[in-house]
């Protein structure tokens, strides 16, 4: 097992957007960090709702340590077809 597991997403319809949850394995786990659409990346709880728009949608999400050290990254993609 890695120093640091990916964080698992889980995705869920609601009303036209998606909620995500996460969780994670993370030994000396801080936070989560998430980026949307190539976007920077945010601190995170671990439940939020993620807002898609037509074509292709991409949530990245990492954990970080209490050292500072960020984890592998766990990618979802949508893609919303009109």
């Amino acid at each position: 097992m890695p120093k640091h597991p990916r964080p698992r997403l889980s995705l869920f319809p609601e009303n036209g957007k998606i909620r995500v949850a996460l969780k994670t394995l993370t030994p000396n786990f801080n936070r989560y960090e998430v980026r949307i659409d190539g976007g920077g990346w945010k601190p995170s709880d671990d439940t939020f709702i993620w807002s898609i728009g037509a074509g292709q949608n991409r949530l990245e999400a990492r954990t970080l340590n209490k050292f500072g050290v960020s984890g592998p990254v766990s990618v979802a993609g949508i893609e919303l077809t009109e």
